[in-house]
């Protein structure tokens, strides 16, 4: 990747392609960058646009349109950002499918890669985007690319309906539930992850996790339990036979 540039947010703009934006996961994500900072920078590229009646350089958001939207709402007046680069982001898209490749990864580090797959292949192929292929679909358009899930199955060798599942985790789940799901022991849960995912609150996708953790925790004792209570009927078993056995003998 680029390096890393902090621009004025007042020389931003979202793109005019760009999905409408989701105002829980703002609102959310508002609440992370309050408390921890902007984890991963948006990405822009150099445009010129009319400020005061002229042309000036400007900027225009390429990937990041939530995380500029929450930094707005902070009021903060600069954001980290990298600029586009399609020859780097074919750097970085190879490096993620490597590791994609890895099988010693854990379900919430291949839903983060696989959240960063789909955002690199909607820049470099926009029609591909929910709400924009369908409109170039009806324009005879959007076929000439296959989706970002199917062309991820075909590249990393999984089917379409775990990567899917997978990115709804890495664009939806909160840095506050990554830690406490891997300190629950639950970042290889995908199930659990998946539900905590389905809040759009930091706070309300813990309390899932933690509900979660405690269901695990109880059906593990149950099974334990259950595996020392036919440890028992066994032996006692044993010790019965060997005890008829004996009878028999002394008969």
């Amino acid at each position: 990747m680029g390096a890393t540039i902090s621009l004025d947010i007042g020389r931003i703009y979202p793109s005019p392609t760009a999905r409408d934006v989701r105002q829980p996961q703002v609102s959310a994500l508002a609440e992370s960058m309050k408390e921890i900072g902007l984890r991963t920078p948006i990405t822009v590229r150099s445009v010129m646009k009319i400020i005061n009646g002229r042309d000036q350089p400007a900027w225009e958001i390429v990937a990041g349109h939530h995380r500029y939207e929450a930094a707005v709402r902070l009021g903060w007046r600069e954001i980290e950002a990298i600029e586009f680069d399609g020859a780097e982001l074919d750097a970085e898209l190879w490096e993620i499918d490597e590791n994609l490749m890895r099988s010693e990864l854990t379900e919430m580090e291949r839903a983060r890669a696989l959240a960063r797959r789909k955002e690199i292949y909607e820049i470099k192929h926009p029609e591909t985007r929910a709400g924009v292929a369908g409109g170039k679909a009806r324009q005879g358009a959007a076929g000439d690319k296959m989706s970002f899930a199917a062309d991820t199955a075909k590249a990393i060798g999984k089917n379409e309906r775990t990567v899917e599942r997978s990115v709804r985790i890495g664009e939806r789940l909160t840095p506050e539930a990554e830690i406490e799901a891997k300190k629950l022991g639950l970042d290889d849960h995908q199930a659990a992850l998946l539900d905590a995912a389905k809040e759009q609150e930091a706070a309300a996708q813990i309390e899932v996790l933690n509900r979660r953790a405690a269901t695990k925790a109880r059906e593990h004792a149950e099974v334990k339990d259950a595996k020392a209570d036919a440890r028992e009927m066994l032996a006692r078993f044993i010790a019965e036979k060997a005890e008829g056995d004996e009878i028999t003998e002394m008969a």
